[in-house]
């Protein structure tokens, strides 16, 4: 998924990072919260020795439980990390763009072949990506073991940030049925509804999944939802992320 992970050794590269200090009579809350949030498959408690403004003191730190393991090749030391500069939010976003950018420009050359499947295609593609970046944003937000997805992209309801993304982009309501169950209940889009929103732009991923291609019919509906949502995706990390530098 993308974690990153603390390798302690006496030859690497200097890591940087925070110093968290707990008030009194809050450490075991402090560290109750961290627990919940970090999966104990993938980091284990050690104490290292750090500098703070020069000064050498022990501190408990997260290491990665098994950092050889789920990679195919060696991983590239960093010495730090910033969700400023993730790749998912930054160049992942860059290309879903230049993909939206160039299905529009051929839109607009001319008459489109009805068999020329190429634009859609690519934006389910595109669609995907948007996924991946949101559910890597819900996963380091919320909580990174490995729960139900669904559970941790729907927190995003509850944030100012998607609201007020929401309510400024979308001006449309529509509704769509699982396309593994069409009997099931029907989810709704509807700007003043955010969870409903959530589960809508879900339920459209998830139809592309299930049936390995869109139907030509959800054309529109693909279409709409990933310039929407790649404009919501996109406020909603200005609000929330660092500023790089």
């Amino acid at each position: 998924d993308g974690l990153l992970l603390l390798q302690l050794a006496d030859d690497g590269p200097t890591v940087h990072g925070s110093l968290l200090r707990f008030l009194p009579g809050q450490a075991q809350r402090a560290y109750d919260a961290i627990a919940d949030l970090e999966p104990a498959k993938m980091y284990k408690w050690t104490v290292a020795e750090v500098t703070v403004e020069g000064s050498r003191e022990s501190a408990n730190v997260l290491e990665g439980a098994k950092v050889h393991r789920g990679g195919g090749r060696e991983m590239e030391p960093r010495e730090e990390w910033s969700s400023a500069t993730d790749p998912m939010f930054s160049a992942a976003l860059t290309e879903i763009e230049r993909v939206i950018k160039e299905i529009d420009e051929r839109e607009l050359s001319g008459p489109r072949n009805p068999e020329d499947l190429g634009p859609f295609f690519r934006e389910q593609m595109a669609y995907l990506l948007l996924w991946s970046s949101i559910e890597r944003y819900a996963s380091l937000r919320y909580r990174l073991s490995p729960d139900r997805v669904t559970d941790k992209v729907l927190q995003l309801a509850a944030e100012r940030a998607f609201q007020d993304a929401l309510a400024a982009v979308v001006t449309r309501e529509d509704r769509i049925w699982p396309a593994h169950n069409p009997s099931g209940d029907a989810v709704t889009l509807n700007a003043s509804n955010a969870r409903g929103s959530l589960k809508y732009y879900y339920q459209v991923r998830s139809n592309v999944v299930h049936r390995g291609k869109a139907a030509i019919r959800d054309k529109e509906i693909i279409g709409k939802s990933l310039r929407e949502l790649l404009d919501i995706h996109k406020r909603v990390l200005e609000n929330t992320l660092p500023r790089p530098g």
